[in-house]
């Protein structure tokens, strides 16, 4: 296994450092992403620390942040278009909502997780979804 795993997506970018048992990441303008760390039975988020990539002011900043892992954790990353069905459906908070599904489905595989997940959120059905939709699950093993 790599020590470090590099990615990055639509406005995101991170790197897991498996070695530091570290996860950094760069969320530009995207809403919060979220990690569930699972001995806690915990849901944090991974928030936004500035505007959209390519729009700064007057500072040419990287913006960073850390949030450290263990085995069994979980980190969802998903692209805007999945929360653009969700706001249609209901008064509940999208926050809410995912940090809830996480906390009641962080023990199936990744493959599960993302297929009940795109059918919680209504947006399997392909005639309601106007943007792009990428789930990104990655289980620390």
């Amino acid at each position: 296994m790599p020590r470090k795993f590099p990615f990055r997506m639509k406005n995101k970018c991170g790197l897991l450092d498996f070695k530091k048992k570290n996860f950094f990441y760069s969320n530009y303008g995207h809403p919060p992403q979220y990690i569930y760390h699972a001995t806690k039975n915990e849901v944090r988020c991974l928030n936004s620390q500035t505007t959209l990539l390519g729009l700064t002011y007057q500072e040419e900043k990287i913006y960073q942040s850390e949030m450290p892992f263990e085995r069994g954790d979980k980190i969802l990353l998903f692209t805007d278009g999945i929360l653009e069905t969700v706001s249609r459906q209901s008064a509940v908070s999208i926050n809410e909502k995912i940090e809830h599904f996480l906390r009641g489905s962080a023990h199936l595989s990744s493959y599960e997780f993302n297929q009940k997940l795109l059918e919680e959120m209504n947006a399997a059905d392909r005639s309601l979804v106007k943007d792009d939709i990428f789930l990104l699950t990655i289980k620390i093993h």
